[in-house]
């Protein structure tokens, strides 16, 4: 029963739609003569095309001269027993950096290779045994205790010279 009296709604509905298009249909036609009826839709605004983020600048050539300048000061430094002066085109954190690091740590630096260094500085990959890129205080290095290679003769002359009257 109801599916009966939803389809004579329906139907009533479409009757009452069409006779309503056909008795407005007269007006609309003596509206478009003369000019008169809806004002056309107001014009709408094109997108605008996304711009290109700007093309990266490749940072590979300053990072490869920068970790070079750092392996040079590194050596420099265990050559002098002690930090020397940053490098001056290393930038600011950089240079805070490595006037507090350890003789140990630059002998690490020292035997790097230049990706591997560029990488620590990123903070993409560490070094073992070298603290990350931070300021650190600067800190003198202890004397290093000196060491021979062999007991030969080398050797024994060194310990005369520190403990004459020993031999």
């Amino acid at each position: 029963m109801r599916a009966i009296i939803s389809a004579i709604i329906s139907a009533l509905k479409s009757a009452f739609g069409v006779a309503a298009a056909v008795l407005v249909a007269p007006f609309r036609y003596l509206a478009s003569m003369t000019g008169g009826g809806q004002a056309a839709p107001p014009e709408m605004r094109m997108p605008e095309p996304i711009e290109s983020a700007p093309a990266r600048v490749d940072m590979t050539k300053m990072y490869d001269e920068i970790a070079a300048a750092i392996m040079s000061w590194s050596v420099d430094s265990i050559i002098a027993d002690g930090p020397v002066a940053a490098p001056p085109k290393a930038p600011r954190e950089v240079r805070e950096w490595l006037q507090g690091l350890t003789r140990d740590e630059c002998a690490v630096l020292m035997e790097s290779d230049k990706m591997s260094i560029s990488s620590h500085l990123i903070g993409l990959f560490s070094i073992p045994g070298v603290r990350k890129v931070q300021p650190l205080t600067v800190t003198a290095w202890p004397a290093e205790p000196v060491s021979f290679g062999s007991a030969g003769f080398a050797a024994i002359a060194a310990l005369e010279a520190i403990e004459p009257d020993r031999a």
